[in-house]
């Protein structure tokens, strides 16, 4: 009964099929991003990477995928701000923690291995993009992981434009 109403609904099915896309780019992305992981882990001159999973992922499932690499660890218990006071360097998909980094002066790169799934979101702007484990070997053992200040620049200047709700100064974002 409900199929038969989706089906006479050509709007749902374009939803459908809208949410199938998102999901299966979600997928690759998340391949792509373990794969890095996976790679960087194994070069012994990198220091031990420490996977915080969004919280609304599941702990277990990247606990499972990790299990084996001893040099990755996954946490998800307490705040992440001493977690990234306390690296080196932030590696993310996209994340509002990329923020936190800027303004705590942490260099932050963001993981994008495959060029078509980028999410163009202030966590990309405030960051600088890293495509393979071999360009961010390359810099880290190089020290060419720098704090970008031009980064920390774009953040206050959002933040003091306007008295308007952080939301409204997200969509005025270039």
């Amino acid at each position: 009964q409900e199929s038969k109403l989706i089906d006479a609904r050509s709007d749902l099915k374009s939803i459908d099929s809208l949410q199938k896309s998102i999901s299966e780019k979600y997928l690759k992305e998340l391949k792509g991003i373990i794969v890095f992981l996976k790679q960087l882990s194994s070069n012994e001159s990198m220091p031990e990477i420490i996977i915080r999973p969004h919280p609304s992922e599941s702990i277990l499932k990247w606990k499972e995928i990790f299990f084996n690499y001893k040099r990755i660890t996954v946490i998800d218990k307490g705040d992440i701000h001493p977690w990234i006071l306390g690296s080196e360097c932030l590696l993310h998909r996209g994340s509002t923690t990329s923020m936190q980094a800027v303004l705590s002066g942490v260099p932050n790169e963001y993981i994008a291995p495959n060029v078509e799934i980028i999410r163009k979101n202030v966590g990309f702007k405030v960051s600088t993009l890293i495509q393979n484990v071999n360009s961010f070997e390359s810099k880290y053992l190089n020290r060419h992981l720098f704090f970008n200040k031009s980064h920390q620049d774009k953040i206050e200047e959002l933040l003091n434009t306007n008295i308007n709700p952080f939301s409204e100064i997200l969509k005025n974002i270039p």
